[in-house]
């Protein structure tokens, strides 16, 4: 792939790069992408814990997706991420607790994507996400927080969509959300929250959307 984006890096006008399928692993150097690209999308391309150490992300970079991968914990303690991302996508990485405690998520960042990383409870409790004021949006469904996860998830104030589907969280995890003021859209389907978990539940008067599909609500 370096051989590749030799080429690429003499194209200066080029904005976005879709790598998708293609293999990025087992090199030895860094791997450098052309400065002028806004969008980078290497999913599902046998990124390992090594492999993400390797790659030299443009400064200007606004949208990187890294979802389908291998990174694990040790990935993401190499990650180094451009100060001016606003969307970042590391969904089914393997990540779980650790690494989500050695997330270092740049401040400009308005969307994240962690969903299928298996951070469980004490990931909620460890994702720290006070140094990212303009986070919008954020997925983080399926990774068995349950009830003690939800009570220790700490979220932005200015957070406008949460997913939290399928986290195995009770009637104590839904009441206990601390839900931001500013939240408009929440998912909530695929848990265990049932009739008390649901009448518990305490909604900011800004909400728009709200889903509780296959919840046991009778």
């Amino acid at each position: 792939i370096r051989d590749i984006l030799v080429v690429f890096n003499q194209k200066m006008a080029l904005k976005t790069l879709v790598l998708v399928g293609n293999t990025i692993k087992n090199e030895t150097s860094e791997i450098v992408f052309p400065k002028s690209l806004l969008v980078l999308d290497l999913h599902e391309s046998g990124i390992d814990a090594v492999g993400t150490q390797r790659l030299k992300l443009p400064v200007n970079l606004q949208e990187l997706y890294l979802e389908f991968n291998k990174i694990g914990p040790l990935g993401v303690q190499g990650l180094e991420l451009p100060p001016r991302l606003e969307i970042l996508n590391l969904q089914s990485n393997k990540i779980g607790p650790e690494g989500i405690q050695s997330l270092k998520l740049p401040s400009s960042l308005q969307t994240l994507y962690l969903d299928f990383n298996n951070i469980g409870s004490e990931g909620a409790w460890g994702l720290n996400l006070t140094q990212t004021p303009s986070l919008q949006t954020l997925h983080l469904s399926y990774n068995e927080m349950r009830d003690v996860g939800a009570q220790g998830l700490q979220l932005p104030t200015n957070l406008r969509v949460l997913n939290l589907i399928g986290n195995q969280i009770g009637p104590a995890g839904a009441q206990d959300l601390k839900l931001p003021q500013s939240l408009q859209v929440l998912s909530l389907s695929a848990n265990e929250i049932g009739p008390e978990g649901a009448q518990r539940l305490q909604l900011p008067v800004s909400l728009e959307e709200l889903y509780l599909g296959y919840n046991g609500i009778n």
